[in-house]
């Protein structure tokens, strides 16, 4: 449930941040019905800041980002169907040093029973890990290429 607010306090702060590629705010919970739930999505994440910080537990909701269309382009293609993309978005994010957390609450998360994001096994957690930093070293190596050709041209 989005607070009424939401994309004009994102707009101004992109406005006011251009040096920023993503906006990660925070988030309360409720259920089913719409009660929420204490804490938030911060709290329950320990949302920092870090490429390693979030490779092993990530910051990022994606319900909860917001980025540029140009941010975006640095992470395509996306080839990968079991990479958990808003982890990944996070880590590119988090890698530039284009991130910013703000801690308003600009949506209430409901959690029911049909949600597809659930409690991954330790099996899963380690698979997942290994898939994401695969695709995370794929990224880099494109990434040091890009920049190479653009210095060979400069």
């Amino acid at each position: 449930i989005w607070d009424i607010s939401k994309i004009k306090h994102i707009k101004e702060l992109f406005a006011d941040n251009p040096e920023v590629d993503m906006i990660l705010h925070d988030c309360t919970f409720c259920d089913a019905i719409g009660h929420e739930s204490p804490g938030s999505n911060f709290q329950e994440r320990n949302t920092k800041h870090g490429v390693w910080k979030n490779w092993i537990k990530s910051s990022y909701n994606g319900c909860c980002m917001s980025f540029r269309r140009s941010f975006i382009k640095k992470a395509l293609p996306l080839k990968h169907p079991d990479v958990l993309y808003d982890q990944f978005f996070g880590m590119i994010a988090e890698r530039e040093n284009k991130s910013l957390f703000i801690k308003d609450k600009l949506i209430s998360h409901r959690i029911h029973e049909n949600n597809v994001t659930k409690k991954q096994s330790i099996y899963g957690m380690i698979y997942y890990r290994y898939r994401l930093a695969k695709r995370f070293i794929e990224y880099l190596m494109k990434d040091k290429r890009t920049k190479k050709e653009y210095y060979a041209g400069h």
